[in-house]
């Protein structure tokens, strides 16, 4: 009887196929309202910890009264707002 390769490298193959496919198919169960924050003082663009949304009425601050943004390309200029 004759071993061939190809009999094993054929189910391999169609194994990582198809979890390469169920890779590019799943969705990513994130929750895209909260945002990176950023504040422009003392310097540009500092990370805080703030929970704040692209969407809202009032005005996103820090607990000293400083505006929070959304960073914007390389500069922090959107505003964000509270829930």
């Amino acid at each position: 009887m004759k071993f061939s390769k190809t009999k094993f490298l054929i189910p391999g193959l169609a194994v990582v196929l198809a979890v390469a496919a169920s890779a590019f198919t799943t969705n990513d169960t994130v929750d895209e309202s909260f945002v990176q924050n950023y504040i422009n003082s003392p310097a540009p663009c500092q990370k805080v910890d703030e929970q704040c949304t692209p969407q809202g009425t009032q005005e996103c601050t820090t607990e000293n009264d400083e505006y929070v943004f959304a960073k914007n390309g390389t500069s922090c200029t959107t505003p964000l707002y509270r829930q």
